[in-house]
């Protein structure tokens, strides 16, 4: 999904991120320059196992300081996000299942990034081959119940904000009991 106007410029390209600038009328009849920032979508895999366990990711990737977070990654090029999800499943924590649903699409809700992350249920995950790991990675998972694993989402080193902050939002709000509930039971069944 591109969030700037049609007109932008790529003006730098690198290895994540590209920069684009445009022209943009002011409310005064003046223009300025505008920029922003675009990066290939990612994914975020709530990963359920065959005993009902969920995955939190305990992780080192230079120059990052220790976290926990999700499984996941960045889409590559000509990469469906299905396809994105399946693979870091795979290559992080060495498992496959056929029992995939799409959670939901979260776009980044700062107007200068254009970055949309696909958060995917993967349930009835097993163990089919060893982790394949980047060499910039260190990955430890830990296999939790769903109580356990809510509160690991509230620790303050863990990466995935806006999963967190909806998470907490969905336990402690209590006219979204219901909704809670409901999320735990699509985990879960």
């Amino acid at each position: 999904m591109n969030k700037f106007p049609i007109h932008n410029k790529v003006v730098f390209e690198g290895q994540i991120f590209k920069i684009h600038q445009w022209e943009q009328e002011l409310f005064d009849g003046s223009f300025t320059n505008f920029e922003g920032i675009s990066r290939a979508p990612s994914v975020q895999i709530l990963v359920v196992t065959e005993d009902k366990k969920l995955a939190v990711l305990e992780e080192e990737q230079p120059p990052s300081r220790h976290f926990f977070g999700l499984c996941g990654g960045q889409v590559e090029e000509n990469e469906e996000p299905l396809e994105c999800a399946q693979r870091e499943l795979l290559e992080e924590l060495g498992m496959q299942t056929q029992d995939w649903e799409l959670y939901k699409i979260v776009e980044n809700p700062n107007s200068k990034i254009d970055w949309d992350t696909y958060y995917f249920i993967a349930k009835n995950c097993s163990k089919t081959v060893e982790q394949t790991l980047d060499a910039g990675e260190k990955i430890k998972a830990h296999f939790l119940s769903f109580e356990d694993f809510c509160e690991k989402v509230d620790d303050e080193n863990f990466r995935n904000e806006y999963f967190a902050e909806d998470l907490f939002r969905l336990r402690k709000d209590k006219t979204r009991m219901e909704e809670f509930e409901e999320f735990k039971k699509r985990l879960l069944q």
